[in-house]
């Protein structure tokens, strides 16, 4: 005779079975249930989770049913109304509709702990965590810090996920401007991948345009270009270095390498970038720096980096604001989230041509995409900085609302 209950060590077996990512572990595990069904209150968070969360479409069924043989409809509920937020983030692609569902959310953060032994050992569970804080990260930016724990979540089933360092060391660069928390995240992706192309590049990429230290990324970018000796996207970033060293000797052979990429790859959007960008900025030859702009939209017309690019330039060197109102919009009708281009824009609509509505609309957009107050992004010069917060002063003392944004 088969005895009535199962012992501590029989119910802990059984748990792990239930919380594996293995579908076979889990129908054996629910054969045992079924057999032993006094065991149902001991493992009900393992089945909680199946119900909430499971990818398995008849798992997450039976574990309901199992549930329900145990636990009433006030209880369903109350579980339903935990895990709610797991059922309807896909739906949320506004500010307005996280605020309109953050109870969900904040109901789920009160009850998560007593989960997350449990959660942190199913990569099914944990990826569903990813999944809601890239979709924070990406609509709801004044909650980055709920977006930076449920991305942790997810690195204590695997802190060697390069994925999940990636996208963390983003959040932290674009997200919080902390870019030594980003770059130990890339150093990291290093260490656990010493080729890892996309750690190499976005490291090089953090020293040259946030960090400031032309010497690093130059290093970095060989370094990268001794495992990728071929790869262009490489090489013109190895250029852009050379020439914003501006010595007499790197600034002509970083010119010449990019007139080489080309001359061979024509239909390179990011070289002519990057080439109109230094004959401007370094060079200071805005005519050639049109014809390189103009070159890469006939590459690629919905490049929104170089019509913002030639926006900037028409404003800044030729003081055409409605030539650059004009770039400034297409840019934004194809990538609106462009923090830099858009703190250009809004200072450009205050302080030039005095459109404060339309200022307001923009400056608005542009709050949204940083948890906290405006900050500076990298690429603004100093005078372009204070210009913008000379904006941003006017345009909170004529809108009081903005304030409360």
């Amino acid at each position: 005779m088969k005895p009535l209950h199962l012992n501590s060590k029989e119910i802990h077996n059984l748990s792990k079975l239930l919380i594996s990512s293995d579908s076979s572990s889990i129908e054996v595990a629910f054969q045992i249930l079924n057999n032993y069904q006094n065991a149902i209150q001991q493992v009900s968070k393992e089945l909680v989770l199946i119900s909430q969360l499971s990818w398995n479409d008849s798992q997450r069924k039976e574990a309901i049913r199992l549930l329900e043989t145990h636990f009433d409809t006030t209880q369903m509920k109350a579980w339903d109304d935990i895990f709610q937020m797991f059922h309807l983030y896909q739906n949320l692609f506004t500010y307005e509709d996280f605020e309109e569902n953050w109870h969900w959310f904040e109901a789920h953060e009160a009850y998560r702990a007593e989960y997350m032994p449990l959660i942190c050992q199913n990569i099914e569970y944990t990826a569903e965590y990813f999944a809601i804080a890239e979709t924070i990260a990406e609509y709801y930016k004044t909650k980055l810090d709920w977006a930076e724990r449920y991305y942790r979540i997810s690195l204590e089933y695997n802190p060697q996920d390069l994925n999940t360092l990636s996208t963390l060391a983003t959040l932290y660069k674009d997200g919080y401007q902390d870019y030594q928390k980003a770059l130990e995240l890339y150093d990291k992706m290093l260490e656990i991948a010493p080729e890892h192309y996309d750690a190499f590049e976005a490291k090089g990429a953090l020293f040259l345009d946030y960090i400031k230290d032309i010497d690093a990324a130059t290093a970095t970018f060989k370094q990268a270009l001794q495992h990728y000796p071929k790869d262009e996207t490489l090489q013109i970033w190895l250029a852009d270095t050379y020439m914003q060293k501006n010595s007499s000797d790197l600034l002509p052979l970083g010119k010449k390498m990019l007139e080489g990429i080309l001359e061979k790859s024509p239909q390179n959007t990011f070289a002519w970038t990057i080439y109109g960008n230094r004959l401007w900025i370094t060079e200071h030859k805005p005519e050639e720096a049109i014809i390189a702009y103009q070159s890469g939209l006939e590459v690629n017309p919905r490049s929104y980096n170089i019509l913002g690019n030639l926006a900037e330039l028409y404003e800044r060197v030729y003081k055409d604001y409605e030539q650059a109102k004009d770039y400034y919009v297409k840019a934004f009708s194809i990538y609106m989230d462009d923090a830099f281009h858009l703190s250009n824009f809004v200072r450009l609509l205050v302080l030039c041509t005095q459109e404060m509505d339309d200022a307001k609309d923009y400056y608005q957009h542009l709050k949204g995409l940083f948890f906290g107050a405006v900050k500076r992004e990298p690429e603004l010069n100093d005078a372009q900085w204070e210009a913008f917060q000379e904006a941003e002063k006017i345009l909170l003392a004529t809108f009081p609302e903005l304030q409360a944004l």
